[in-house]
């Protein structure tokens, strides 16, 4: 187990019982809008690459506002953090080729760890016991290199369980969140 991993776990943990002890509701704006939310996101793709996607990505986003795009490049990855402001215009962008995670991406980036329908958390997991969410709503899918689209679901920050590897969802998180801030 690395150390992504064995992190992501215990802050899970602490989450968990943090929601439970103190009994605090986070407000919980789980929305199934996947048509929204992929357009929005094409829109944010297209802009940021002009109409050149590239072949393999991952995008997550947060409150269709804040996005985190990982590109594949033969071997290696680019991060992409972008802000989109409520007119649609790109406020800011920030690359990064370097300081990256290679294990927890190269496991992102194999579409067998992935559902190949859109999973809607709240319809899917929210009946299951021990099930919870909150925090701010999320959007996640992988388009690979065969221009089909994986894993794509609306949840929130705060989620479990989680369709996406938890591994790979902390890591995608917790960038955009140093990044965009």
């Amino acid at each position: 187990m690395n150390i992504h991993t064995s992190l992501f776990k215990n802050v899970s943990k602490l989450v968990s019982v943090l929601l439970v002890v103190t009994s605090i509701v986070v407000p919980n704006k789980l929305y199934s809008q996947p048509e929204e939310d992929f357009k929005k996101a094409q829109f944010v793709i297209n802009q940021l690459f002009k109409n050149k996607k590239p072949s393999s990505y991952i995008l997550l986003s947060t409150e269709n506002k804040e996005y985190l795009i990982v590109e594949k490049k033969e071997n290696t990855y680019v991060e992409h953090f972008i802000i989109v402001d409520k007119n649609n215009k790109i406020t800011k962008v920030v690359n990064n080729q370097e300081n990256y995670d290679a294990t927890v991406l190269n496991r992102a980036f194999n579409k067998s760890n992935y559902h190949q329908e859109y999973i809607d958390w709240k319809e899917t997991y929210a009946p299951v016991r021990n099930a919870f969410s909150g925090g701010k709503p999320v959007y996640f899918y992988y388009r690979s290199n065969d221009g089909n689209v994986y894993g794509e679901t609306s949840l929130t920050s705060i989620v479990h369980p989680n369709p996406i590897d938890v591994s790979v969802y902390g890591y995608l998180l917790n960038k955009l969140t140093e990044n965009i801030n």
